[in-house]
């Protein structure tokens, strides 16, 4: 089963593609009409994926403090952040006078929290694999079932809107074929959807 954010990502896939890899565009593709939309959709489909993944990361997150505050069950988001948290935590109390809500086990967790949360809403900006992979594996997702594929497909998209991103179409290279285009997009949305199975079952 697939979650709601998924579903929105393959909606708005299929919105960019009707909205800019129109008739028009597929007949004459090497115009600067044609080179401009396929470079606003590659550019805003990018957009959907990171978005993509930092909306179902918060929320799980989110829904492990919950368990957590609700019955002090952790599950295996919470013990992932934990776990691969850079997070500077207090150090170890050495008295039981020493231990306040400024270094017990609830500000522990919630600090942790907040540390990965900031990591995806301050620190990432992109959807490379080095965006993806700390992002996705601290949620307790099983490491070895996520596909080289995706990732390395995933790498190439964010090369290639970085590549439009700064520059006029006058400096692009590499003319966009709209097939190109189309079937790159949906390679990642398929094998996004495996992906997200598994973190929707966390």
């Amino acid at each position: 089963m697939n979650s709601e954010e998924f579903k929105l990502l393959s909606k708005r896939m299929n919105v960019l593609k009707r909205r800019f890899i129109t008739a028009k565009v597929k007949k004459n593709p090497t115009t600067f009409y044609s080179q401009d939309f396929m470079k606003s959709f590659r550019i805003l489909f990018h957009s959907e994926i990171e978005y993509y993944f930092e909306s179902i990361a918060i929320k799980k997150v989110e829904k492990s403090l919950s368990l957590w505050l609700h019955d002090q069950t952790i599950n295996a988001t919470l013990l992932g952040i934990m776990a691969f948290s850079r997070n500077f935590l207090p150090n170890v109390p050495r008295k039981l006078s020493e231990i306040s809500n400024r270094n017990d086990l609830n500000f522990r967790i919630h600090s942790t929290v907040k540390w990965y949360k900031d990591l995806i809403e301050k620190s990432n900006n992109g959807i490379k694999e080095n965006n993806i992979i700390p992002i996705i594996v601290p949620l307790g997702i099983d490491y070895t079932k996520i596909n080289q594929e995706l990732l390395s497909a995933l790498t190439t998209y964010g090369s290639k809107r970085g590549e439009l991103a700064h520059v006029s179409y006058a400096k692009v290279i590499n003319i966009m074929d709209p097939s190109d285009e189309i079937q790159a997009t949906e390679l990642i949305v398929t094998e996004i959807k495996i992906l997200d199975e598994l973190l929707n079952c966390l």
